[in-house]
């Protein structure tokens, strides 16, 4: 017997990305292992509610298990990284990890621009082991002096101390009907670090998570107009200080902590053992 922990909707990830063209050869296999894993899994655990729309009705137990974030390595209040104590007094706007694929590159520099361009304490953070002259150079054309961009890759244990600096994470991701069974890492990390968000809808769960906990800032709008909406609910947002950075870390603790996950799995798997 075996537990499926399918994370999201792979096959329709790989159509909806552009990689493999709907009804091809290795889309339909695709789809075929998906359902024989299904059929025969005891359990199926996904990251998002989305999902159970996608598999419609199951004869066994079914979990929401979304990413987890480790609240001892992301918290708030961590020192600046050697050489980036200067960052600790501007406003830091981060993008992370990729730059392509799913994510809205040119949203996310327009929407960086002009949260620069609000303020001289603006500074726009790209964390990314990519290559990032393109990002830079667009966040040039948009008018951002080069001074005001700084481009980082770092281990994955140095992401804590340089999401310390962030005044909010930026995550505009491509809409689909895959994503609504996806669940972004970055999401937990940020928020456990006290950090507000500008995120897409129909992200997973992502989108009701943050409109009910007001840790961000959902935006569906990305015309110039609706990224200067987006830009000032932010603002008023962040006008509440370390109140909202408090809201941020306690909806991480509530809703996406590694113990959470790890004691829902740990209850399923004894569920499932029970029943055999």
């Amino acid at each position: 017997p075996f537990l499926f922990d399918m994370r999201g909707m792979w096959p329709m990830e790989r159509v909806d990305g552009g990689v493999w063209r709907e009804g091809s050869v290795v889309h339909r296999t695709a789809l075929g292992l998906e359902r024989v894993l299904l059929d025969r899994a005891v359990g199926v655990v996904a990251l998002a509610a989305g999902a159970r729309e996608h598999l419609g009705d199951l004869d066994k137990p079914f979990r929401v298990i979304p990413t987890a974030v480790d609240l001892e390595r992301f918290r708030p209040g961590l020192p600046p990284p050697p050489g980036a104590e200067d960052l600790a007094e501007r406003d830091v706007y981060v993008i992370a990890g990729a730059l392509g694929t799913w994510y809205l590159l040119d949203a996310m520099l327009d929407l960086v621009a002009g949260a620069l361009a609000r303020s001289d304490r603006g500074h726009a953070l790209l964390l990314t082991e990519e290559d990032a002259s393109a990002a830079v150079a667009g966040l040039g054309r948009r008018g951002v002096p080069r001074d005001r961009i700084t481009v980082r890759g770092v281990p994955y244990a140095e992401v804590p101390n340089w999401f310390s600096l962030a005044a909010a994470g930026i995550l505009l991701i491509k809409s689909a009907p895959s994503k609504r069974a996806s669940a972004p890492t970055k999401l937990g990390e940020f928020l456990a670090s006290g950090v507000p968000v500008v995120t897409t809808p129909r992200i997973g769960d992502s989108e009701e998570l943050v409109r009910e906990t007001r840790t961000g800032v959902v935006t569906g709008d990305l015309t110039s107009a609706g990224l200067a909406t987006a830009l000032d609910e932010l603002e008023a947002l962040r006008g509440e200080g370390p109140v909202l950075a408090a809201r941020c870390r306690r909806a991480a603790e509530d809703r996406l902590s590694l113990p959470a996950a790890v004691a829902a799995w740990s209850a399923l798997y004894e569920e499932l053992i029970s029943c055999d």
